[in-house]
This record gives structure tokens, sequence and C-alpha cells, in this order.
């Protein structure tokens, strides 16, 4: 399983024309899924006592399918921990103190992400 993990670890770091993958501003190692880009705008960080309150908006066409396969694969790969949420649109991760939540709209033809960011006591 570590190997496994190093290799997504290693994949993620690289795109397939050798140039550094994305990672989502404020969100530390959070990925950017090929095919996906922020909203700058809709961007909000907060440093509050207890951690960082990030929220972010990616769009692209992509399929909630896909979301699901990217983020679950990535993300356990990158220490976080999947945790039940409460719909099916919904993707809820853990990892130290924060919990990562990736909420997914339909837009007419573009899928529109919202992430947020805050911290958890454990």
């Amino acid at each position: 399983m570590k190997i496994f993990s190093l290799i997504i670890l290693m994949f993620l770091s690289t795109s397939a024309y050798g140039q550094d993958a994305h990672f989502l501003p404020n969100f530390g190692d959070v990925p950017v899924m090929e095919g996906l880009s922020e909203m700058e705008t809709a961007r909000v960080v907060f440093d509050a006592p207890g951690g960082t309150i990030a929220t972010s908006v990616l769009v692209g066409n992509t399929t909630k399918k896909d979301v699901r396969a990217f983020y679950d694969t990535s993300l356990v790969a990158l220490g976080w921990t999947k945790r039940n949420s409460k719909t099916k649109y919904q993707l809820v991760f853990e990892r130290g103190a924060e919990r990562l939540t990736i909420s997914m709209e339909q837009r007419k033809k573009q899928l529109k992400l919202i992430f947020s960011l805050i911290p958890i006591s454990e």
C-alpha cells in the first residue's frame, strides 16, 4: 500500500508534460483536478486561532463520478481520511486537525465544486 501511495504522489507531483501539478491556493497539498479552474474572486481565507478557514470554487466540464474517483484516490494518497458525507453531492476528508469538504453542484454543462477547509478539534 505504501508503494501505491508513493506512485500516486509521484503522479500528482508532475503532469503529463513534466510540469508541476497544480494545488489549490491556501489548501496546502490539495490538488486541482485537470480540467477544473478556480474562480479566484470566490476565494476566501481567514486565519483563525484554531487554524485556517478557507473556501474556494472550481468549475469545469467534468462529472461527479470523475471528481469522486480523482479526489478519493489523490487525497487518500496524500494522507487524508475519507469520512461519511451527509449527501451524495459532497465529499468529506479529514487530516490532523483539518476537515476538507467538497460540495458538487451541476450548473448546466459545468460542474461547480465548492472546497471548504476548516479546523476541527480532535
